[in-house]
């Protein structure tokens, strides 16, 4: 009897619980993400878009220099079918040499969400124009 049951389980188990289909018959995808919003990023996306391709940008407006300055061309990256995902409004990571509001371990767990929503509200408002628009979050630094 034990032995007809295990039997039993590998056939059960044997057999595909799911079938996966993409868009237009393709065989896979392909994800391909970029952190930060670096200048050379912005490089990349234009690499992408000729090649066919779209990628995932994850901004952190105030944690460099190459965003906020450049918002009207991460609009339009976003315009051209990449997706524009949120990674924090500061990036904030487990480094005692960061000021405490970007430094995870002095950080409230309010004070992490704020961190989430205000880098929601930042692409909702500048990237988005407002709307609400599919998107994912990475976060920054193994928060």
């Amino acid at each position: 009897m034990c032995c007809l049951a295990f039997i039993l389980v590998a056939q059960v188990t044997a057999q595909p619980c799911f079938s996966l289909t993409w868009k237009d018959g393709k065989r896979a995808a392909l994800s391909i993400s970029y952190d930060d919003g670096f200048a050379s990023q912005r490089s990349a996306a234009s690499v992408l878009k000729t090649a066919g391709f779209r990628g995932t940008f994850y901004l952190a407006p105030t944690a460099g220099p190459d965003v906020i300055p450049h918002t009207q061309e991460w609009r339009q990256i976003s315009e051209e079918g990449h997706e524009i995902g949120n990674h924090s409004m500061r990036h904030p990571c487990n480094d005692n040499n960061l000021p405490e509001r970007r430094n995870l371990r002095l950080m409230t767990w309010q004070q992490v969400a704020d961190e989430v929503n205000d880098g929601e509200g930042w692409i909702v408002k500048y990237i988005f124009n407002g709307e609400l628009k599919d998107h994912t979050y990475a976060y920054p630094c193994s928060i």
